[in-house]
């Protein structure tokens, strides 16, 4: 199939918390309004799950990382590849809607 999807982030968050009740609101207490108001509310809209990973902040990290990808060490869980047509698009997005997809849902737009 080809082609190479990795995603990067910096090394250092930026957010700022100037009191102890600025971060309980930015950490916490979003994180607990979001999950009492789906399962209350808009459950069928919001993703099943969600997660936060937070790595030491150094650079050994981001060039192992790289330096696996560049050695074709990741695959890519492909659900399945949909041509970029009405129909194509439309299954593509009922399958990411139905929360069903085994890996990422590809819709193809040109062969390179």
């Amino acid at each position: 199939m080809g082609g190479r999807f990795i995603s990067l982030t910096p090394d250092s968050p930026t957010f700022e918390g100037h009191s102890l009740w600025s971060l309980l609101s930015l950490f916490l207490f979003l994180s607990l309004f979001r999950a009492v108001s789906s399962q209350l509310f808009t459950r069928k809209t919001l993703p099943i799950f969600s997660s936060a990973a937070c790595l030491p902040d150094t650079r050994e990290i981001m060039t192992r990382t790289l330096d696996l990808a560049q050695a074709g060490k990741y695959k890519a869980v492909i659900d399945n590849v949909y041509p970029f047509t009405t129909e194509g698009v439309r299954s593509a997005f009922h399958v990411v809607e139905s929360r069903h997809g085994k890996g990422k849902v590809v819709v193809k737009i040109a062969d390179l």
